[in-house]
């Protein structure tokens, strides 16, 4: 999947409202102090000050996508944290498997905009 979830939701997001940054960046070191503490396995969503992880992460992304994906996001809630949690570790532990041997491309000049250092 390499960054299939970034080049999914870019390509679903309600106008570039969406930023991407590696948690070894400068911008995660800036915004979040326990950057450094965190698995680089991990999904971060920052906004107005509130941080979610994991598989909240996911979902607040999710349900700022056009539809279906905000449903298809609150559907996912019923599901209990836990179970998400394990499930997202599982795909992120996996996804070089997952990815299934294709190769990561490059990002297009306006994707760029949104990719953070």
């Amino acid at each position: 999947m390499c960054n299939g979830f970034i080049t999914f939701a870019m390509a679903r997001a309600r106008a570039p409202s969406l930023y991407f940054a590696p948690l070894q960046g400068s911008t995660a070191q800036t915004v979040l102090p326990d950057a450094k503490d965190l698995d680089l396995r991990s999904a971060v969503f920052w906004q107005r000050h509130q941080r979610l992880y994991s598989s909240d992460a996911i979902l607040a992304v999710l349900k700022s996508l056009h539809a279906p994906w905000p449903v298809i996001g609150f559907l996912l809630q019923v599901f209990p944290r836990q179970l998400r949690d394990f499930g997202y570790a599982w795909v992120a532990r996996y996804r070089r498997g997952i990815n299934l041997g294709r190769s990561c491309r490059l990002p297009t000049v306006a994707e760029r905009e949104q990719l953070l250092p």
